[in-house]
């Protein structure tokens, strides 16, 4: 989305512009992991909290082992491949 409004407001390369994009995603990525999601009890590596042990981040869309529902064993049965 972004690359296609720089394209029609200043005639740019979407190419180039989504290019530069994800090294700047990179970045914000890299600075959060050692800012402001930094472990606390991490002992200086770099990596997130376990998010699991807060009530506020459960999502029940979620089953336990983290999978989504759309990988469950339930619903890839319904799934075939069309070649097979």
């Amino acid at each position: 989305m972004i690359p296609a409004i720089l394209k029609t407001r200043f005639n740019t390369n979407e190419i180039l512009v989504s290019l530069m994009l994800v090294y700047v995603a990179q970045t914000i990525l890299a600075k959060a992991s050692t800012g402001f999601l930094k472990n606390p009890e991490g002992m200086g590596f770099p990596g997130s909290r376990n998010f699991s042990s807060y009530p506020a981040a459960a999502n029940p869309e979620l089953i336990a082992w983290g999978l989504h529902w759309a990988a469950s064993p339930h619903w890839s049965r319904r799934w075939r491949p069309m070649c097979c």
